[in-house]
């Protein structure tokens, strides 16, 4: 599809963006991925007066995510860990870029909601979300809301219907603290905080 055949779907919704107050998300996988696709959408969405948000996990080239953060009215910036080494090992990507894109943003810039999935095992102790915490408050964009994201493994079950071999899954370990603990550590530090996605 064009950008343009996109967008006459997206325009038929107009109706209940406006109801309620909603509007067009572009997630992905990675939508900056395709980055000339998402900024012809993102002009057009524009000059029909929608609303746009962009799903992103940062990890772009510095001038396709400050061309794309330009045109998009929010985004929802995806943030897993601040361990660059156990970022590496776990999704084959360095934290740099991804660090680099997000204190890009400036005050002017799009709103801005950070997304953390808590996973069990990975990153769901004190010292991991203590650094993601104090990441965020060294960043120029004000965050409109923090949201943690608890995990699951329903896709456990699409494997076992596949007759795959799912992958392995994170082991607890003792530091382990709540999905309430994290909340409160993030408002204390002065953010909005919602739990769940």
């Amino acid at each position: 599809m064009t950008p343009q055949e996109v967008l006459e779907l997206l325009v038929k919704d107009r109706v209940f963006y406006e109801e309620s107050g909603g509007g067009v998300t572009f997630t992905g996988g990675e939508p900056l991925a395709q980055p000339d696709f998402l900024l012809e959408l993102l002009i057009l969405c524009s000059r029909y007066g929608l609303h746009t948000a962009v799903d992103t996990s940062g990890y772009a080239r510095a001038d396709v995510f400050s061309t794309i953060a330009e045109h998009a009215d929010l985004l929802l910036f995806d943030l897993k860990t601040a361990d660059n080494n156990k970022h590496c090992h776990y999704t084959g990507k360095e934290t740099l870029t991804i660090r680099k894109n997000l204190f890009s943003l400036q005050e002017n810039g799009p709103e801005l909601i950070i997304r953390i999935p808590v996973i069990p095992g990975f990153n769901d102790q004190l010292t991991e979300m203590e650094a993601l915490c104090d990441t965020l408050l060294k960043i120029n964009a004000p965050v409109r809301r923090v949201d943690l994201l608890p995990y699951h493994k329903w896709g456990r079950h699409k494997y076992e219907t596949l007759q795959m071999r799912a992958p392995e899954w994170f082991s607890p370990v003792d530091e382990e603290i709540s999905l309430q603990e994290i909340s409160q550590l993030f408002s204390l530090a002065g953010f909005d905080v919602k739990k769940g996605g």
